[in-house]
């Protein structure tokens, strides 16, 4: 927010000429939150350190011997009271050494951390119990998967990033929204039947691989229709239980607003739509697509792996 409002005031403060039609508001949005989480950044490290939220993003990018880059690292000054020392480099490493420090990360494994004052690495260590006098929540950066880590501060997630661009975190799908999103999609259903969707919309959201549930009035049709793009199925009720063990495969799973199913595994199609966004991924591109182009009503929950959860209405 304070990222937008920077560049409102600098729109107020530029006049447009009669040879400039550009308009003055014309920052790319994912460089916008860029900017706004290189500012967060920069607020949280100690002293002010520039380079923290490029460098985290440097060593997201970064694979050691194939593997992907997971690990966490704690962020204050240094000699921190509420640190206990474990390990302390005696020349520490640059930041903006990513290479060197994505190989430390490799080090930190449960409550063990990397320490870093933002501007470098110096150790490792690990944080005092909260019972412990000295104890004071600390910056966390969590490298969760390639190209994706997190930022919490007290146990609470800050702000997720994944491929260099910046979110908010989002929990679980509340009720209410998506009674309410479903209502719109398929104005004729029963409460109790909203309520049945919602159970297993729910369930799908605990995946932690990630999954598409597309409801759809269409469902059956559809399932034919991609029968060379899908398992379809002898249709049958979907239940929490069974939604669980079939989102374990890739694909979409097919549903009819009654919760009968009609295929798993779906491989979605559509039109490309301008309301894309590269930096979210396949998954929650084709199920975009999809509901665009769909010419039935339907409505996909769409649960990404860096977390991200999604209702997208048609």
């Amino acid at each position: 927010m304070i990222e937008f409002l920077h560049d409102c005031n600098r729109a107020l403060r530029e006049a447009d000429t009669v040879d400039n039609d550009q308009p003055v508001l014309d920052r790319d949005y994912n460089e916008l939150l860029r900017s706004a989480g290189r500012r967060l950044m920069l607020r949280v490290a100690p002293a002010g350190t520039h380079g923290l939220y490029d460098a985290c993003n440097g060593v997201a990018a970064l694979r050691h011997e194939g593997d992907e880059g997971v690990g966490t690292m704690l962020v204050s000054r240094r000699l921190h009271p509420a640190i206990v020392p474990v390990l302390t480099l005696e020349t520490p490493v640059p930041m903006r050494d990513h290479r060197s420090i994505r190989k430390l990360l490799e080090l930190s494994e449960g409550h063990t951390a990397l320490i870093s004052d933002a501007s470098h690495v110096f150790g490792l260590g690990q944080l005092v119990a909260e019972s412990d006098g000295q104890y004071e929540p600390l910056v966390t950066v969590h490298f969760t998967n390639h190209y994706s880590w997190e930022m919490s501060h007290a146990g609470h997630v800050l702000m997720r990033v994944v491929s260099n661009t910046p979110r908010l975190p989002q929990g679980q799908v509340a009720a209410d929204n998506f009674a309410r999103t479903a209502r719109i999609v398929f104005p004729s259903l029963s409460l109790d039947s909203i309520d049945y969707l919602w159970d297993l919309a729910h369930k799908a959201t605990t995946q932690p691989t990630g999954t598409i549930l597309v409801i759809s009035t269409g469902a059956a049709k559809e399932a034919q229709r991609l029968t060379r793009q899908c398992f379809r199925v002898v249709p049958r009720i979907m239940t929490p239980s069974v939604l669980r063990l079939v989102t374990n495969i890739d694909g979409a799973v097919l549903i009819e607003p009654s919760g009968m199913c009609h295929a798993i595994g779906a491989i979605l199609d559509g039109l490309a739509t301008e309301k894309g966004d590269s930096s979210r991924g396949s998954r929650y591109n084709s199920a975009l697509r999809y509901v665009n182009s769909s010419k039935y009503p339907a409505l996909a929950v769409v649960v990404s792996e860096d977390g991200w959860i999604d209702l997208l209405p048609s």
